[in-house]
């Protein structure tokens, strides 16, 4: 009945869906034979804030995503429940993993999945290739996609042409796991005749504005990144911070509106940030 289903056998937009990134990390193991080096079991490290999933670790007992969930530009009763999950913080994780884990096996290093393990990894893909590079590209992409690459096909094609001896089957894993067969299922041939667009008057050039956040993480003292000054909070900082604190002269001053403090002081390393700030162009949030 699933096999004979409507919705298996058309080809349209609206098939498919987006693969769990725990399933992927799984697949890639067991289709490229992963192999522990002292034949342990394997282990994982919490991968829940990595590529947000991990066994057991359902935020709530609805899963770890809701099924009526609708991602932006999806119309009318289309729904993507898995995309609820792939936000681009756990679609970097996921990818940064998965290139550890071709390149170096299976451990800590370069954002992978596993922990600790003297030498960086304990155990690596072991799948190689099949004899002539046509073989061994068929082979890989029957494993890893169930033989759906079609418009990637290409760049995998360069990827393993490019890669030096020793390194081509990498090459060509690297590039399947980044491509959109590999994420999704359904079919992933041209659904019909693309209908043609009409050709739209090109706007006038205007000017625009970026955003561009800085997010800083690991030993990132923020308290000493801006500081009130010539106000009382500057003595609660001082209080707060004790022999750590930053005196007024080791820090450049800006001014505000609306704050508790009229004057702030910026860290000294910050100069560009103060530079950006005075022409409009920065904020502090």
């Amino acid at each position: 009945a699933i096999l004979l289903h409507p919705e298996k056998l058309s080809h349209t937009p609206r098939d498919g869906a987006l693969r769990e990134p725990l399933l992927k990390v799984i697949h890639v193991m067991r289709s490229m034979g992963y192999k522990d080096d002292e034949d342990r079991e394997v282990v994982l490290r919490d991968l829940s804030e990595v590529i947000g999933q991990f066994p057991y670790k359902a935020p709530s007992v609805f899963n770890f995503y809701l099924p009526e969930f609708q991602p932006d530009r999806f119309t009318g009763d289309l729904v993507g429940p898995e995309f609820e999950i792939f936000t681009t913080p756990a679609a970097i994780g996921l990818f940064n993993g998965l290139m550890s884990l071709i390149r170096k096996g299976l451990g800590d290093c370069d954002g992978g999945f596993g922990i600790h393990a003297p030498g960086c990894a304990q155990g690596r893909l072991t799948a190689g290739g099949s004899g002539s590079a046509e073989a061994t590209l068929k082979e890989l992409d029957l494993l890893l996609t169930g033989g759906r690459l079609n418009g990637s096909s290409s760049v995998v094609q360069h990827a393993y042409r490019e890669a030096p001896e020793g390194a081509k089957v990498q090459a060509a894993q690297e590039a399947i796991v980044l491509s959109p067969e590999f994420h999704t299922l359904g079919s992933s041939a041209p659904a019909g005749r693309r209908e043609a667009k009409k050709r739209r008057e090109a706007p006038n050039p205007r000017s625009y504005k970026a955003v561009v956040m800085l997010y800083l993480g690991g030993g990132a003292d923020t308290f000493n990144m801006i500081v009130p000054q010539k106000c009382p909070l500057y003595d609660e900082y001082v209080l707060a911070r004790k022999n750590v604190a930053l005196l007024p002269q080791q820090l450049i001053e800006i001014s505000t509106d609306g704050q508790a403090c009229k004057k702030f002081g910026v860290h000294a390393k910050l100069s560009f940030v103060k530079d950006l700030y005075d022409r409009k162009k920065a904020a502090f949030v």
